[in-house]
């Protein structure tokens, strides 16, 4: 998790993934949907069956954990009318029923996930970099902070926030950017973001993955 890398974890992205994803509804014995009362999983899985709840589950409470794995095993150890959201091989872990089949949204439904080293890859002419990022909570610093990367011709492809949980109204951004961090523009980019930045840590370059 990105708490994970700025707490100061080794590994760093090496590459990614995407993999197709079924989600399924898991309980523990089967009820009426109606009876239900919440229903556990990742954000992402919950996201992507937004559809099917809302229609056939309109009244139960949607609650977030840090995986469907979690879910699955939260679901597993209580006596209460819950369900969780994820694959079918976490319904044979943890000896869970399965409700609903294929309860995603999209039938192409994709997830895509890191590949962890303790290095990140060289440069193959088709990477990527991940960093996370915090700037002053001052007017102007996150404009600032990114008009880095325009001024250089530098496409972002992804970024995300998050309150920092160390200073009330602070920030930390996870932004990709096309490009290997040993070279230019982006190393240079780089290395001005880090100069204004109050957190600035690198997680990684890597090759973009192509879909087959």
């Amino acid at each position: 998790t990105v708490d994970s890398f700025i707490r100061g974890a080794d590994a760093m992205i090496k590459g990614e993934v995407i993999l197709p994803i079924t989600q399924h509804l898991l309980l523990k014995k089967i009820i009426p949907l109606e009876e239900i009362e919440e229903v556990l999983s990742h954000p992402q899985a919950l996201y992507q069956c937004r559809g099917f709840l809302k229609e056939k589950m309109p009244y139960a409470r949607l609650k977030e954990v840090s995986s469907t794995a979690e879910a699955a095993k939260f679901v597993s150890e209580s006596e209460n009318n819950i369900a969780a959201i994820g694959s079918i091989s976490l319904s044979k872990i943890y000896d869970l029923k399965i409700a609903a089949e294929s309860i995603q949204d999209s039938e192409n439904n994709m997830t895509r996930f890191y590949i962890l080293s303790t290095e990140d890859e060289m440069v193959t002419g088709r990477d990527k970099t991940a960093l996370v990022f915090s700037t002053e909570n001052k007017p102007g610093s996150l404009f600032r902070a990114l008009k880095i990367f325009a001024e250089k011709g530098l496409n972002l492809t992804k970024i995300e926030s998050r309150p920092s949980r160390r200073v009330l109204g602070e920030y930390i951004f996870l932004i990709e950017v096309e490009g290997h961090r040993l070279q230019e523009p982006l190393k240079s980019a780089l290395k001005e973001l880090e100069l204004s930045a109050s957190l600035f840590k690198i997680l990684g370059s890597f090759p973009t993955f192509e879909l087959s």
